[in-house]
């Protein structure tokens, strides 16, 4: 591997030099270019590979050593364009349609979230996030929770399991962090997207009329990284109190 070589006039520019030998057997062959970018790059930035081939290749015949100057159609080839791509994540309420729950209830879906990383240059690992959660006036005073075991599941999968589990407070309303111990990961490109739900116990003597929400908040965004790079990615996150049951 070489390390470009950059024109201290043009930061935009850089050169590498390949001094190893390589033998290209008489016929047509295919070649390829490969390099790593730095986790600094950023978005948006475009890179292109050119060389000159009557100046730039040095070749000589295996058998007679004769010096040979490789040429091309045109003067300059030219690499297509790399267009940088950063990592997003953009996260909503999937329904915001209001619903009705029994007191009892047991792993009932309050919410159903879309984590979708269909524009981001690469896979996406989730590893926590902050959801506001409202509500009416609860029981008694002293009384039980109104709602316990709060778990985001991936299917029939629970993320956030053991000491992660939510149990919220009597508090009108809060933020709760839902640490997934069992990160998900968003597969990137286009159509790409995961369904989470957000399921609770409702207790048994849970009040009849009190109302619950959870929903999303852009003040709380997501913790998320690359999941090939680990580089940070802050999450698009689009308001809304959720559904009301």
């Amino acid at each position: 591997p070489r390390e470009p070589y950059r024109d201290p006039n043009d930061p935009a520019r850089a050169t590498i030099t390949f001094t190893d030998q390589f033998v290209i057997n008489v016929g047509t062959h295919d070649y390829f270019l490969r390099g790593n970018v730095i986790a600094q790059a950023q978005p948006g930035a475009t890179i292109t590979i050119s060389n000159v081939p009557g100046r730039d290749w040095a070749a000589r015949g295996q058998v007679s050593g004769a010096v040979m100057t490789p040429s091309a159609a045109t003067d300059v080839v030219t690499s297509h364009a790399v267009v940088l791509v950063g990592g997003s994540l953009t996260i909503q309420v999937n329904d915001a349609i209001d619903k009705r729950v029994i007191a009892g209830a047991v792993g009932f879906a309050f919410t159903n979230y879309i984590f979708d990383a269909a524009n981001s240059g690469e896979d996406v690992r989730v590893t926590s996030i902050r959801l506001p959660f409202s509500q009416s006036a609860p029981t008694v005073l002293g009384g039980p929770p109104p709602l316990n075991t709060c778990q985001i599941l991936d299917g029939q999968t629970a993320l956030n399991n053991g000491s992660n589990i939510v149990n919220p407070t009597q508090e009108p309303s809060a933020v709760y962090t839902f640490v997934l111990d069992k990160s998900a990961v968003i597969r990137s490109g286009k159509g790409e997207y995961e369904k989470f739900e957000l399921k609770c116990n409702v207790p048994a003597n849970a009040a009849a009329g009190t109302t619950y929400a959870w929903g999303l908040d852009a003040a709380y965004p997501a913790s998320a990284v690359g999941a090939t790079t680990g580089s940070a990615i802050n999450p698009t996150v689009r308001n809304s109190k959720g559904p009301t049951v």
